[in-house]
């Protein structure tokens, strides 16, 4: 018998904070960019904020993106403190789509740290809103990655209705 019901989804499946010599570090696992992620992503910074964490490791390496506001908030969270009014990330769309252009800007959050280094370990399957998150922070704070090449997806999509299907085509490059 198959019952219908639903699941917890953990987009963050460990969260650590390591004493080095260097001091705190602050590490997580992100698995996914979906709506709840929000919410796991400021308890593990509120933890690193107690912890006094300026160093964050960041994984990535299966992770192959979604949604965008998520990637704004790892971006909020990582660097927020110092950078408050940066541009984070713009997006361009064609000249058919121009009024849509867009920028958005480091916001300060409550559980915003000021990381001062960024690691990132990565991997062919890391895409999307993940590499955005790495080129986002780039300009506000010292980036490391570690791993292979990301996939390299530097567009993305906006759904449109057609007919009775949902359409998402690929409709603006991120710069």
């Amino acid at each position: 018998t198959v019952t219908k019901d639903w699941i917890d989804v953990v987009s963050l499946p460990v969260v650590e904070t390591f004493d080095t010599v260097a001091g705190p570090v602050g590490y997580f696992v992100m698995d996914k960019f979906v709506e709840t992620t929000k919410a796991e992503l400021e308890a593990a910074f509120a933890s690193f904020k107690e912890d006094g964490a300026d160093t964050v490791i960041i994984d990535l390496r299966y992770n192959g993106g979604g949604l965008i506001s998520v990637a704004e908030r790892v971006v909020d969270l990582a660097v927020g403190a110092d950078h408050d009014g940066g541009v984070a990330f713009s997006f361009e769309y064609n000249q058919d789509l121009s009024a849509e252009n867009y920028s958005a800007y480091v916001s300060k959050l409550d559980n915003s740290i000021g990381a001062d280094k960024i690691i990132f370990l990565v991997s062919h399957r890391t895409l999307s809103a993940s590499e955005l998150v790495i080129n986002a922070l780039f300009p506000y704070a010292e980036v490391t990655l570690v791993g292979s090449d990301t996939g390299g997806k530097p567009v993305g999509s906006k759904g449109f209705d057609f007919c009775t299907k949902r359409l998402y085509p690929i409709t603006f490059r991120l710069v």
